[in-house]
């Protein structure tokens, strides 16, 4: 079960999954007409790399009808698991992406179908979530088969507050992210970014990077960002939403990656985008810390200036990072053969 925005971005679990079990996502959400008419999916079962996948939605005149909005969500929810009954079958394990909302869904589902369900956390404001919806969480918490985190930090956080036993599992990659060609041009260096605009993803430190290097050579992918974006600053292509073939596509044409996120549970951005071979300046921010090497390219403060000190750095050196062994090394610790042999331990044991 998938949470409702965002698109499908938790799938690349499912897939994983679906080489040793029969697996399918559950996709609900409840959207403002706005984005139902702009969504890049539309509703209904659709099978692809052997997961079959249903979209689910309802609509809603404001996102500010919380509870309103929720009973909705949760009714799409069960309307959506009849159907993936009938064409595909009755689950024998919910694995929920995020306990809030999908965990919250998959409880209600639980009680009523009698099926177990596990909590896999990513949300990277997990701190706040528990401050203000702790009361919410912990039925989910208590009544999980299973409790994992994507990294440590967030594991310290759900067992000091819910007093669970967390297991900490390496998040997965889709293996469409595979390893570009070298054959770039040189000039311009040219880096890209993906993100949106949030001062917890450190948007307004483009706006600052921009002013230390207005003719950088930048794409910067995310909804938002245009406004941090000065007219001047020729050398920047703005791309407000994006695929992700278009994204793969665009790894493959830049030559570096900028990630200047202040709170990052993991940086799936980042990781996908070293694993097509691609070095990197990353801020410090949490998740990346636990993974990123030297070998990757430079990690650095969140200030604009650190942050071009580091660019100009990896410019320089740029020919000493190897794609090949970037890539491999990516792939071997966030592939979905590293993921299953972790999950299947959990799973053995619930069922």
């Amino acid at each position: 079960m998938d949470r409702p925005h965002h698109g499908i971005f938790f799938r690349d679990h499912a897939e994983a999954l679906a080489k040793n079990y029969s697996t399918a996502v559950l996709n609900c959400s409840v959207l403002s007409l706005k984005e139902k008419r702009i969504r890049f999916q539309k509703d209904g079962l659709f099978l692809k790399n052997d997961v079959f996948t249903l979209f689910q939605s309802s609509t809603t005149l404001s996102h500010r009808f919380k509870k309103f909005n929720s009973k909705k969500l949760e009714t799409v929810a069960i309307r959506g698991l009849k159907q993936l009954e009938n064409d595909w079958g009755k689950p024998d394990l919910i694995i929920a992406q995020c306990s809030l909302p999908a965990g919250e869904l998959a409880l209600k589902i639980s009680d009523q179908k009698r099926i177990p369900f596990g909590i896999i956390e990513h949300f990277s404001f997990l701190s706040e979530q528990i401050k203000h919806e702790k009361n919410r969480m912990a039925p989910i918490y208590n009544k999980a088969a299973f409790l994992c985190s994507v990294n440590s930090r967030l594991k310290v956080l759900m067992e000091e507050n819910f007093k669970k036993n967390v297991i900490k599992i390496d998040n997965v990659i889709s293996s469409e992210f595979s390893l570009r060609s070298n054959n770039l041009n040189p000039s311009p260096f040219r880096w890209l970014h993906i993100g949106y605009d949030d001062p917890k993803k450190g948007a307004d430190l483009i706006r600052g990077l921009l002013d230390l290097r207005p003719n950088l050579h930048l794409t910067v992918v995310g909804s938002g960002l245009e406004k941090y974006i000065k007219v001047s600053n020729t050398n920047v292509r703005y791309i407000p939403t994006a695929k992700r073939d278009e994204i793969i596509k665009l790894m493959h044409q830049h030559h570096a990656f900028l990630s200047v996120s202040r709170t990052e549970t993991f940086g799936m951005a980042i990781v996908e985008s070293l694993a097509t071979g691609m070095p990197a300046v990353v801020t410090k921010s949490g998740g990346p810390e636990s993974y990123f090497s030297n070998d990757y390219g430079f990690i650095c403060n969140q200030n604009a200036e650190e942050i071009n000190t580091s660019m100009l750095k990896l410019e320089e050196q740029y020919a000493q990072f190897d794609s090949s062994k970037i890539s491999s090394s990516i792939l071997s610790k966030f592939g979905a053969a590293n993921y299953i042999a972790q999950l299947e331990q959990i799973i053995q044991i619930v069922l």
